[in-house]
């Protein structure tokens, strides 16, 4: 017999509250967010942040754009008045994640469903492959 677990609004509570909690122990260990200055330890920090609800995406948004200023200015003075609020979501999750698998593991889509969304990011973008959009991203910085 095969028992299916479905996930109601209290179970997703606790998840996220546990999500909180290992994010509160990576500050600490971490140092408070002043003294999060070296890259790596950013980088870490913003793959860890677990993004299952709009208030998490938009915490994981304000992070990237404290952490990576620079970034966030030529993505918004250069891709971002041609893309949706999801797509730049997207973007965002590319530039710290690296690939479509990690974008569509963290945002919970198949990677069918990522892998389609990156290819019309490239074509708004005028960007032939995967390799030139990360490229583009990377060079952000």
């Amino acid at each position: 017999m095969i028992e299916f677990c479905f996930m109601n609004d209290s179970v997703l509570d606790i998840i996220n509250r546990l999500k909180a909690i290992e994010l509160l122990i990576l500050e600490f260990h971490l140092g408070n967010d002043d003294s999060i200055s070296d890259a790596g330890n950013k980088l870490k920090l913003l793959k860890s942040l677990n993004v299952s609800t709009p208030s998490l995406m938009n915490s994981f948004d304000n992070l990237f754009k404290e952490y990576f200023p620079a970034v966030s200015e030529k993505f918004e003075r250069a891709i971002f008045p041609k893309l949706t609020l999801s797509e730049r979501r997207k973007i965002r999750f590319l530039f710290i994640h690296g690939n479509a698998s990690s974008l569509a593991m963290q945002l919970g889509i198949s990677q069918e469903s990522a892998r389609i969304s990156l290819y019309r990011i490239r074509k708004k973008l005028n960007l032939k492959s995967q390799l030139e959009l990360v490229s583009f991203l990377k060079s952000a910085i």
